[in-house]
């Protein structure tokens, strides 16, 4: 019998941690239809500690992702990493990891992020999904001009 804060069961661990890669690849890909269903509607994503607000809704954090993507980004990845989940109770859990990312921007800038999520999940029909996402920065972002990187090839 799982119990408050014990063990999170095989299954449920890797249904989170399917969420959380899914959250990336399709953030990356600006596949905003996909993204939303990652959420319970009344999902709360806090980048307030990087200066992107709090967003009370799913579809708030949409709208404030497909703005930011068309006035600024033009590609680039996300990747996650250290991955620690808390069971709460059979339909909640709380987890943290890290990630790294790089976006082109469209001023030609690549744009380096190291940070962490703090998530809150919640258990619905449809399978896990995120309660509430909140973004914090490790180390400041840094913008490095295309034509300052040098490529290393073999």
């Amino acid at each position: 019998m799982t119990t408050a804060r014990s063990a999170v069961p095989f299954a449920d661990r890797e249904a989170i941690r399917n969420l959380t890669i899914k959250y990336t690849y399709f953030a990356d890909a600006d596949d905003f239809d996909l993204l939303g269903t990652l959420f319970v509607p009344d999902a709360v994503w806090d980048g307030t500690a990087v200066g992107l607000g709090r967003q009370e809704s799913t579809e708030a954090m949409l709208r404030m992702m497909q703005e930011m993507g068309r006035s600024a980004k033009v590609g680039g990845g996300h990747h996650m990493v250290n991955h620690l989940i808390d069971w709460v109770d059979g339909n909640s859990a709380e987890g943290h990891c890290y990630f790294f990312s790089e976006i082109l921007t469209k001023t030609d800038e690549v744009r380096h992020g190291t940070g962490y999520y703090d998530d809150k999940y919640i258990r619905t029909t449809g399978g896990w999904k995120f309660r509430e996402r909140a973004l914090h920065a490790l180390l400041p972002p840094r913008l490095v001009a295309l034509g300052e990187t040098k490529l290393i090839r073999p």
